[in-house]
């Protein structure tokens, strides 16, 4: 192809406008026109009119690849069994886009259309900030096409790869932003089924999106035949999930997954994020499934020994084989997660609406005490202390290593009180002894004076004993409070 060739593709897909390529054909020399576009091309690309992409596209003579409908191609982001991925600009908007272009089997049944365009109306609706947005839909030359959010930043198992496994902090906000965008989801009764980390993009402030969420059932009953040896598993054409992070219930039929698989899902995801790789190896795909079924949860510390002892008994209970063992729901993940976090910050966390969360109520007071107790589990300089929780209705002190201060009044208050009510009796006890033993008034001083100036003398006759009685019991009487 030579220069004058490479101009008139720039043309048809309006990349530069006429006015723009008349300009640059009166400055090329005949000869330049009819030579290579190289360095036309070079130029055009330095000045930021044209992308890589965009000139090997022309070069080769498929420019009009690079419409679809108001969108116009910048460049390839990625391809897989679901179809590509391309950075696009809508022409009038001038908007950045991901565009994603599935397969062309998909024209080949109305039904799977139909249900394509159901799927894509559904998921327009969902709006969240850790959930990429769905902006529109269209038709063109045949393919079929979706209009995303465009994240600048890379997907978190592109991260890992490049840069290893996460710091625990790190790794611990990126579930709980993840956990939330499902949270959201899922009360909109979407299961995403396929969670993992390179389906959690992580833009340039940190904020973690969420690919694909809402079309995840439609693009399983799409899928192409994979590879040999890919991740993914296929049967009778249905891609039900990617085993190296599937929950054991949902390798058996993926219409069975629910909110606890996703669960399930993101806690393989947690692992990887902090120990690098997948909780179960195996070199096949049943060697993984079976894996995922019977082998033993692997601890998170003993990949990592950072990782608090709380944070890795949160993930044995998200990565649990059944899954009713597993949280109940994404809320109650958001709650521990936030919770841990939270003690960083020596922030206080207030218990409600538990019962919400589980039905187990006992079984979920146990976790969380255990979530919080046990040695210091640190985090950022603070930590959890050993306490054990109050009750439903109270308050963790999470950070200080101390209960919450509610309680702790609450106990010292029942001490003081304890301690007053014992002093009190022993001195009822003690007076009543007293009283019980003293002679009846002014009788002690009257023998101290006889003792001391007179003889002894004949002993009196003592009273009658009733008589007595009712004058100490007089004397009583007339006591101050005795009644």
């Amino acid at each position: 192809m030579n220069t004058r060739r490479f101009l008139d593709g720039l043309a048809e897909p309006n990349i530069l406008t006429m006015d723009e390529l008349a300009k640059i054909r009166r400055r090329l020399t005949p000869e330049q026109l009819n030579g290579a576009p190289d360095s036309v091309a070079r130029e055009l690309i330095r000045r930021g009119r044209l992308t890589r992409y965009q000139a090997v596209q022309i070069f080769q003579g498929v420019g009009d690849s690079l419409i679809f409908g108001e969108y116009l191609v910048l460049d390839k982001i990625g391809e897989g069994g679901m179809g590509r991925v391309y950075k696009a600009s809508h022409r009038r908007m001038k908007r950045i886009v991901a565009l994603k272009v599935l397969p062309a089997n998909a024209t080949n049944s109305p039904l799977l259309v139909d249900r394509f365009y159901k799927e894509v109306e559904l998921a327009a609706r969902l709006s969240h900030p850790n959930i990429v947005t769905a902006y529109d839909a269209g038709e063109a030359r045949g393919l079929h096409y979706l209009v995303m959010e465009y994240i600048d930043g890379c997907t978190l198992s592109e991260h890992i790869k490049a840069h290893g496994p996460l710091p625990v902090d790190q790794a611990m906000n990126c579930i709980l932003q993840a956990a939330r965008g499902l949270d959201y989801a899922h009360s909109e009764g979407i299961i995403h089924r396929d969670v993992k980390p390179s389906n959690l993009m992580v833009n340039q402030r940190g904020i973690i999106k969420i690919l694909d969420l809402g079309l995840a059932r439609i693009e399983h009953s799409l899928a192409v035949p994979l590879p040999a040896g890919n991740a993914e598993l296929t049967s009778s054409g249905q891609v039900l999930g990617t085993v190296d992070y599937m929950a054991p219930e949902q390798s058996y039929d993926s219409r069975s997954a629910d909110n606890r698989s996703d669960i399930y899902s993101l806690g393989c995801t947690l692992y990887r994020l902090l120990a690098g790789q997948p909780p179960f190896a195996g070199e096949t795909l049943m060697q993984k499934l079976l894996a995922h079924r019977e082998q033993p949860i692997p601890w998170l510390r003993e990949k990592r020994p950072d990782v608090p002892p709380g944070l890795d008994l949160f993930y044995q209970r998200m990565v649990a084989k059944l899954p009713e063992h597993r949280p109940r729901s994404m809320r109650e993940v958001v709650f521990c997660m936030e919770s841990m976090l939270a003690g960083a910050s020596e922030a206080e966390s207030t218990i409600t609406h538990i019962s919400a969360l589980t039905p187990n109520q006992e079984e979920l007071d146990s976790f969380l005490q255990r979530l919080a107790g046990g040695s210091s589990i640190g985090i950022g300089g603070a930590s959890y202390s050993d306490t054990p929780l109050p009750g439903r209705s109270g308050t963790i002190r999470s950070g200080s290593g101390s209960v919450s201060r509610m309680r702790r009044k609450r106990s010292q208050f029942a001490s003081a009180w304890l301690i007053v009510g014992a002093i009190a009796l022993v001195a009822m006890l003690g007076v009543g002894s007293w009283l019980a033993g003293r002679p009846q008034g002014g009788a002690e001083k009257a023998n101290t004076s006889i003792k001391s100036s007179e003889p002894p003398a004949k002993k009196a006759k003592p009273p009658d004993a009733p008589r007595a009685r009712r004058a100490h019991t007089k004397w009583l009487s007339d006591e101050p409070g005795s009644q």
